[in-house]
């Protein structure tokens, strides 16, 4: 038994950098003595790190949110406010928008009804994801609220599982992502 377990607190070590043997554990009882005697390493991630297209079956998390039955899925969201510095120009913002995408694959995740089997579909870059600039300078203050409901409402009420997009950006910056757990 503490074999096997020396064996698996090793690989769970190695997961997150700290180098030790089982040798070791046994020889030094003690985390401090055990972090006096163990390395550090670079955990090397072999992991697709390429832009990532195509079907893929859905995780259990997945299989559980559709098996509900939500007579309104695409609704089931979270936005985010984030106040932006004036001086960052909207050219900026929406490169930053399209680098966020190409890196996050779930983020260009598609939902489709068609399927025979419940699946996801991750699409590429070619189809485009909602960014847009939306200018309250000129809103009273007092107005700029509602302003701000009524838009995040509008990004909120684009979203579809099926067809996309699953997540909008505005400049405020505004941004509704479609949560799908396990993502």
């Amino acid at each position: 038994g503490d074999s096997i377990l020396s064996i698996q607190v090793v690989s769970r070590a190695k997961t997150r950098g700290v180098q030790i043997t089982p040798k070791q554990i046994f020889q030094h009882q003690t985390i401090a003595e055990l972090a006096r005697v163990a390395n550090t390493t670079t955990v090397l991630v072999n992991a697709r790190q390429g832009l990532v297209t195509g079907v893929a079956p859905l995780t259990p998390i997945q299989h559980w949110f559709f098996a509900q039955n939500h007579t309104a899925s695409h609704h089931y969201n979270q936005s985010v406010l984030l106040q932006i510095p004036k001086d960052l120009s909207k050219e900026f913002i929406a490169t930053a928008w399209e680098k966020l995408l190409l890196h996050h694959d779930a983020l260009r995740l598609r939902f489709p009804e068609s399927a025979k089997e419940q699946q996801l579909f991750n699409h590429s870059l070619e189809q485009t994801i909602p960014f847009a600039v939306v200018d309250l300078s000129t809103t009273v203050i007092e107005e700029q609220p509602q302003a701000l409901e009524k838009i995040a409402s509008e990004y909120q009420a684009s979203l579809n599982l099926s067809t996309g997009p699953i997540n909008a950006s505005g400049n405020v910056l505004t941004w509704v992502v479609k949560v799908m757990p396990g993502y």
